[in-house]
């Protein structure tokens, strides 16, 4: 599986009214088609839908909230430092994560308790609010489907 932002135009109810926004969600699937297709249901009853692009994301992990919470979503970039066994020297790698949380500092709380304990060094390099409204993953799916 892989993550996919979908960038996705409907109609949503504001206190003005009705109104068509543009906005961008993450969608866990097996290609850009699948993607497409999931999110077009899952926005099915909100009118006219319109995907205006599918972009894979590469995110080492996504950590979700459990429930139906509806906080917002960080995008974090951290530097990993490893040991390459073969030459014994050590090498830096840059990962994405998406993390969701109430606040920018229990997204960082989050990070922490993830990543504390692994066997390399890390340090974050950028920790950000993303415009990414709804995450869609394999186990909604499944669970529409039951």
């Amino acid at each position: 599986m892989a993550w996919y932002e979908c960038k996705v135009t409907h109609t949503v109810i504001s206190e003005d009214g009705w109104k068509t926004v543009t906005e961008p969600y993450l969608v866990e699937a097996l290609s850009v088609t699948e993607a497409a297709t999931r999110i077009t249901a899952e926005l099915e009853g909100d009118g006219d839908v319109t995907i205006e692009g599918v972009t894979r994301k590469r995110f080492q992990e996504v950590f979700l909230e459990e429930g139906e919470w509806e906080h917002p979503f960080y995008l974090a970039k951290v530097a990993l430092t490893t040991l390459d066994e073969k030459s014994g020297t050590e090498r830096e790698q840059t990962f994405c994560y998406l993390i969701e949380a109430e606040t920018l500092k229990d997204a960082m709380q989050r990070l922490e308790a993830e990543l504390r304990g692994g066997v390399s060094d890390w340090e974050l390099l950028s920790l950000s609010k993303s415009p990414i409204v709804e995450v869609v993953t394999a186990e909604k799916k499944a669970e529409g489907a039951a």
